[in-house]
């Protein structure tokens, strides 16, 4: 994903994303990464409250420039509009894929969706 990330900040400087997970841990991690890497974000959780993620979604739609929202699949399946993103990523596979869709459903058309795996813990 970072690589991805990187590639859209000089192909696409102006290409917002979001990053699920139904993992708010995972989040954390991705967190880190981010900081580390320099990479401007935006998170929206269950423990964000709804002046905040008022605020956060007010700045992810007007926001001039890439900007990347983590959310979790809960907080961010239902009510959102994200349509100021194109790109989506799933961290992990939800139980069912009628929550992933509509989570992705969020933005209005995303121009990739990407499903990131960890294939190195699978037998050949």
């Amino acid at each position: 994903m970072i690589r991805h990330l990187s590639l859209l900040r000089i192909e696409e400087p102006h290409t917002k994303s979001v990053v699920f997970s139904q993992f708010t841990s995972f989040l954390d991690i991705v967190e880190r990464t981010f900081k580390r890497e320099k990479i401007q974000f935006l998170r929206l959780d269950g423990t964000t409250s709804q002046q905040q993620r008022a605020a956060v979604l007010e700045k992810f739609s007007t926001h001039k420039g890439r900007l990347v929202l983590l959310i979790s699949l809960k907080a961010g399946g239902v009510g959102l509009n994200l349509v100021a993103a194109s790109r989506v990523f799933m961290l992990d596979p939800w139980w069912s894929f009628a929550v992933e869709a509509q989570a992705i459903d969020r933005v209005d058309v995303p121009l990739c969706v990407m499903l990131m795996l960890d294939t190195s813990c699978w037998p050949e």
